[in-house]
């Protein structure tokens, strides 16, 4: 809704700008703010007003450009990753602050919060470029190392998405496979699908 009332137009009064190509554009509802990313690996705050959206903050991310950004469901968190410094940033997003930052062992190529609203554990799934797991990680956890391991494709995942209302992680993988993993422990199949196999959908 948000996106879709920006105005679109040959002539415009307002640009809202970036110095490189703009590569995602997210918005997180309940706290009212847009985020933009580009190519260049920065990452810009935007906060929707009663007139238009103002700008809130910039950050220099990423040395390279942005592989994903992700806002959580309750728009509290965002999260940053790039392929080329193998890097994830975290951000606090009603605070507009970076608040933590890991390096992986691993090349990040997307990324998802997959936890609901008013849930203790803020979690987050991450696709890695040449292998075909998802890594599920606790963004508070004491360690940086993943949860748990997800392999459940044979190929590459090249992008995941969150159904809060299912509470399920739906990925598709570089051959065109999709797959469904319950966002809660162990991250089996979820309950609730009106089908038990892939090919009856």
């Amino acid at each position: 809704v948000y996106l879709d009332n920006l105005p679109s137009a040959a002539m415009y009064e307002k640009s809202y700008m970036h110095r490189d190509r703009v590569t995602h554009c997210v918005v997180a509802q309940p706290t009212e703010f847009v985020l933009t990313a580009s190519a260049d690996g920065h990452l810009k705050f935007w906060k929707k007003m009663s007139r238009g959206v103002e700008f809130v903050k910039h950050y220099r991310a990423h040395l390279g450009a942005v592989a994903d950004l992700a806002v959580s469901a309750d728009g509290q968190r965002a999260v940053t990753v790039c392929e080329s410094d193998c890097t994830m940033k975290f951000y606090d997003v009603e605070a507009f602050d970076m608040v933590h930052m890991v390096t992986l062992p691993f090349a990040p190529v997307a990324a998802v919060w997959c936890y609901a609203r008013g849930s203790s554990e803020p979690l987050l799934a991450v696709a890695a470029k040449d292998a075909p797991e998802i890594r599920i990680f606790n963004a508070e956890g004491a360690t940086e190392e993943p949860l748990a391991v997800l392999k459940v494709h044979a190929a590459p995942v090249a992008v995941l998405a969150y159904n809060e209302a299912a509470r399920c992680v739906i990925s598709g993988d570089v051959k065109g496979t999709l797959h469904y993993s319950s966002a809660l422990p162990p991250f089996a199949a979820p309950d609730g699908l009106r089908f038990r196999f892939k090919m009856d959908t």
